[in-house]
């Protein structure tokens, strides 16, 4: 069982008050996107009616747009360690691979991607992994941070790559379709205003809340607290799982990332989805193989919601989809018509 951190709990509670999506279930999807915001969430809004109301031009236009892209930048170079000047915005994850990949051939240079952490599996790379494999070679190297922004600490500058690509809708709970990446300017010989501008910049509502949503976690939650409770959570969350007889832990032991997976003897992954869904609200994402189960840990989760999914997980490796006891069924009884 997972023991809940007396240290952490007004914290937590804050924190999970501001994620209202929180309470719609077990959020154990973030590798898919991570609960927005609710001061994100107004923030938008906000842009939503000042552009229907006042319009979408003007001659301050291009100045908020450029403070909000100027502001998105900061946050995320605070994210990784480095300078605005060394952040591409992007329109998400896919966009910043391709971003890096024209950089590379601009300077004559292939390029070479790593995954700072294994989706599939949620094994990590440590930094000195990371520094090992990008001296070990002529190529770009593109530090892959699909699973690990927002959830552990990157210092990009530190680990000798020449890119590092982000995603804005996962564990920065940014909205989805944003993204950035990190260019270190000096090996690749280039300034921030010689770096590729997007032919279709990402909209000022994207750059707002990927801005403002970030900025929250910094400065009012705390990446240090969010970094070390996530892998706390899912560490502890692996043991509990190597712990029932059935399920075999695939994710490593000692693994910082967020990524969790694991498979019950006897159940597809898509049956115990759904009974996971089903039973206690469990919001799981794709399996990334058959008869696997994924599960990416925030540091909004509480140790409560997660051991009420352990004991499902348990009941259900216990059986087989034809011998699991069948859920109490909600009775709805009719009023009648007045006599």
């Amino acid at each position: 069982m997972l023991e809940p951190n007396a240290q952490d709990a007004e914290r937590l509670v804050s924190f999970r008050e501001a994620l209202p999506a929180t309470s719609a279930g077990i959020y154990l999807d973030t590798l898919g996107a991570g609960p927005l915001p609710a001061e994100t969430a107004r923030a938008l809004a906000e842009v939503d009616e000042w552009d229907l109301r006042t319009g979408r031009a003007g001659v301050d236009r291009a100045a908020d747009v450029e403070a909000r892209m100027d502001e998105a930048r900061a946050v995320l170079a605070a994210l990784v360690g480095g300078d605005p000047d060394d952040i591409v915005l992007t329109h998400g994850l896919a966009h910043a691979r391709a971003v890096a990949a024209g950089l590379a051939a601009a300077a004559g240079l292939a390029i070479r991607s790593l995954a700072h952490v294994d989706e599939a599996t949620g094994a990590t790379l440590t930094d000195a992994e990371v520094q090992a494999e990008a001296g070990s070679g002529p190529e770009a190297v593109l530090l892959d941070a699909g699973g690990s922004a927002g959830a552990m600490p990157i210092s990009a500058p530190d680990l000798g790559v020449h890119f590092a690509a982000i995603p804005g809708q996962r564990w920065l709970l940014g909205p989805e379709g944003t993204g950035a990446l990190w260019v270190d300017r000096r090996r690749m010989r280039t300034s921030g205003s010689a770096l590729p501008p997007d032919a279709d910049p990402l909209p000022r509502r994207a750059v707002l809340g990927l801005a403002r949503s970030l900025g929250w976690l910094e400065m009012y939650v705390g990446l240090p607290w969010i970094h070390e409770r996530t892998a706390r959570l899912a560490g502890a969350t692996r043991e509990a799982l190597a712990a029932i007889d059935g399920v075999v832990p695939l994710t490593p032991a000692g693994s910082p990332s967020g990524i969790v997976v694991f498979r019950i003897a006897g159940w597809s992954a898509d049956a115990a989805a759904a009974e996971l869904g089903a039973r206690v609200f469990a919001i799981l994402g794709p399996p990334p193989a058959a008869d696997v189960l994924r599960i990416s840990i925030g540091a909004f989760n509480s140790e409560d919601e997660l051991n009420r999914f352990l004991d499902t997980v348990s009941l259900l490796a216990a059986h087989t989809p034809e011998t699991l006891p069948r859920r109490e069924s909600l009775i709805v009884l009719s009023a009648g018509r007045p006599g």
